[in-house]
């Protein structure tokens, strides 16, 4: 549903509404607060927003990159070449970096919580495992093997290494959700 609503531009961001016409207070972005509130610029172009995907590509070790729409990220884990597996993970986290986002964004706008791109990164590494341990035949894997798939597979490509973020366990992970 996620890759659906990127693909097509379904998510109800600011403009998307006022292209609707429903009202909307203002269409300028409620987190950096400059620009108007697209997908693009949501998942692409607001630097609090950028800083996650920054993240996200550190953790798994894959070389960052400007992508000028939010479409551009679905297809990004299919430059992997180190089989299925990884590609499906790698997918997996992107998915779950986009609804992270856009709950982070939720709850700014209707609950005025502030944005924290480490609580958002550390929501990101739990719920990808979980999504992937629940939704897939990856479901024997141990949150360790999580870690190692996803930050020692991309180095046989030839990518950059980052630096690893977190080493902490899931449990701990848990705590900070």
């Amino acid at each position: 549903m996620v890759a659906w609503r990127v693909f097509h531009d379904r998510f109800p961001t600011a403009d998307a509404l006022a292209r609707r016409n429903i009202p909307v207070a203002t269409q300028v972005c409620s987190i950096c607060e400059t620009n108007i509130e697209s997908i693009d610029h949501l998942f692409t172009g607001c630097p609090k927003f950028m800083d996650v995907w920054q993240l996200v590509f550190s953790w798994c070790r894959v070389p960052s990159f400007f992508a000028f729409h939010a479409r551009d990220l679905l297809s990004y884990h299919l430059t992997a070449k180190n089989g299925a597996r990884v590609r499906k993970a790698f997918y997996a986290v992107v998915l779950t970096t986009f609804w992270s986002i856009w709950r982070a964004r939720n709850n700014h706008v209707f609950n005025h919580k502030q944005v924290w791109v480490r609580k958002i990164m550390e929501e990101i590494k739990v719920m990808s495992y979980l999504w992937i341990t629940n939704r897939s035949r990856m479901a024997d894997m141990s949150w360790d093997s999580w870690v190692d798939l996803m930050q020692l597979k991309w180095d046989s490509l030839g990518f950059l290494y980052f630096g690893r973020m977190y080493s902490d366990t899931l449990s701990q992970l848990l705590d900070l959700c």
